[in-house]
């Protein structure tokens, strides 16, 4: 009986350590296979902003499914309330301007003020 709540338990952590790479993975998206991006890699920041950010066509360069979406996250609405809640294109434009956190990222030697 042991060894069965022994292995019950090794598989749920097993588990919870293969969900954060597989929900990372999707979110930045889905390029050639010689550049995924696990949580402990090295992440090009740059190219995220410039893909995300400064490009023309956002919609097809960035590879982002919640770049542009207006939905709010279930979770800011549950802390902040649906009012206060941001969409997911509202962030994005927060993090892509100057001084928002992925222009740091991707800019480290910029000097917000």
């Amino acid at each position: 009986m042991k060894s069965t709540s022994t292995i019950t338990i090794l598989l749920a952590a097993a588990a919870s350590v293969v969900a954060p790479v597989q929900g990372r993975e999707a979110m930045l998206g889905d390029e050639d296979n010689g550049q995924r991006r696990l949580f402990f890699k090295d992440i090009n920041y740059d190219d995220i902003f410039q893909r995300c950010c400064k490009s023309d066509d956002v919609e097809n360069d960035c590879k982002c499914p919640k770049r542009e979406s207006t939905e709010k996250s279930k979770l800011e609405i549950w802390f902040k309330g649906e009012e206060n809640a941001k969409t997911y294109e509202q962030k994005w434009v927060e993090q892509c301007a100057e001084g928002g956190w992925l222009y740091k990222k991707a800019n480290p030697n910029s000097n917000p003020n």
